[in-house]
């Protein structure tokens, strides 16, 4: 049993059926991968029938992994230890595999996360270390691997964050500040090279027994004044499951992402966390009718700042838009009471006055100006 898995009762039940994924002869690349998520995710691709090439820092660790895997999976690995953050190393790297394999298929990005630490704690080179570890190290393997797909007209690169990406967590502001640009960088990737066969995707792990939690909790720990078993008992808890993830179910979504059962997926993050964000708790509307109900009730309580809060938190310009788009060509007054007969353009410029009057709301303006955004619900 895990020992990570600290409700006592739950135990993971693990199904081994293979499934087709069509990825036998690939060839997979992935960082760090001497120990943790990277590890069991170049185990899972070695299962798959693909050439690995791995890296790491440490050189003993990642060649205990790379002759684990030649033994049990009797597959080829290059094994290449050294600094992701160098942009140098990362290019001779991926020559060195297309040299080897002569294609690089698949490419997952890892990196080890940043210190927890809250804001004012946080030093200027510590937040550059940050960006080069978890941001850039992906922008230059990406640099240097979809010349190479472009040529197959088949590819995927597949980047490994965090849960921090959809919901900041307390002490992680790093994390919760650099993952959420490489979410960016993917949408970006997937936009501009799925016309090359290129699929490009991000997975955010909760948390999830590895070495990295141990150092979460440790200092966790410390801060709150509570054990490292309260912990991690309490982070089990926050989840559906009651358990915290393995690094081989993150590594099988991972291997998914890659296959051809997934072959219309891009541009998407897939959380593997058991259930832990909860976005209806992080934003309880359901939809426009809800924030304008909520707001009308906050404007009857007087409670302005509230309101001004809510509308810039939620940026209720781009829900707004978006709507629009979803309901074209539909019954428009479905949505709003009275809405059918009225024209799109005139109620778009209703509601960005009634934004800027929450917006001088804040600055000291009158509750009474958000009337003509509450008409609209």
């Amino acid at each position: 049993m895990n020992p990570y898995v600290t409700s006592g009762s739950h135990v993971v039940h693990y199904n081994d059926a293979a499934m087709e994924t069509g990825l036998r002869n690939r060839v997979a690349i992935v960082a760090a991968s001497s120990q943790g998520i990277g590890r069991a995710t170049a185990e899972a691709f070695a299962a798959e029938g693909c050439r690995l090439a791995i890296c790491a820092r440490n050189r003993e660790a990642l060649n205990a992994v790379a002759e684990k895997i030649r033994s049990q999976r009797k597959t080829e690995v290059l094994a290449e230890p050294f600094d992701v953050t160098d942009a140098g190393a990362v290019r001779d790297f991926v020559n060195a595999v297309v040299q080897k394999f002569g294609s690089a298929d698949i490419c997952v990005t890892n990196a080890g996360g940043p210190p927890a630490k809250g804001f004012l704690a946080t030093t200027i080179d510590e937040w550059k270390r940050a960006v080069d570890v978890n941001f850039m190290s992906t922008v230059y393997f990406a640099h240097q691997v979809i010349p190479y797909m472009q040529k197959n007209n088949w590819g995927r690169i597949i980047t490994i964050t965090s849960i921090t990406t959809k919901q900041p967590v307390a002490d992680l502001v790093y994390s919760n500040a650099v993952r959420a640009a490489v979410v960016g960088l993917v949408k970006s990737l997937a936009n501009e090279f799925g016309k090359d066969g290129i699929l490009v995707n991000n997975v955010g792990p909760g948390f999830t027994a590895t070495d990295r939690l141990k150092e979460l909790a440790h200092a966790r720990s410390a801060g709150l004044g509570k054990t490292e078993k309260e912990i991690f008992d309490g982070w089990a808890a926050d989840t559906a499951l009651k358990r915290l993830g393995e690094p081989r179910e993150l590594a099988d979504t991972i291997v998914w992402l890659a296959s051809e059962r997934a072959s219309y997926i891009t541009g998407q993050t897939i959380l593997v966390d058991g259930g832990l964000y909860d976005f209806e708790n992080f934003f309880p509307f359901d939809d426009l009718h809800g924030i304008f109900f909520f707001v009308e009730e906050l404007r009857d309580q007087g409670a302005a700042e509230a309101v001004a809060v809510v509308f810039v938190a939620v940026d209720l310009d781009t829900v707004f838009q978006s709507l629009i788009r979803s309901t074209d060509g539909m019954d428009r007054g479905g949505y709003f009471h009275g809405g059918g007969d009225q024209d799109f353009d005139e109620i778009d410029g209703a509601f960005a006055d009634g934004v800027d009057a929450i917006e001088d709301e804040a600055a000291g303006g009158s509750v009474d100006q958000i009337d003509d955004v509450v008409k609209l619900r």
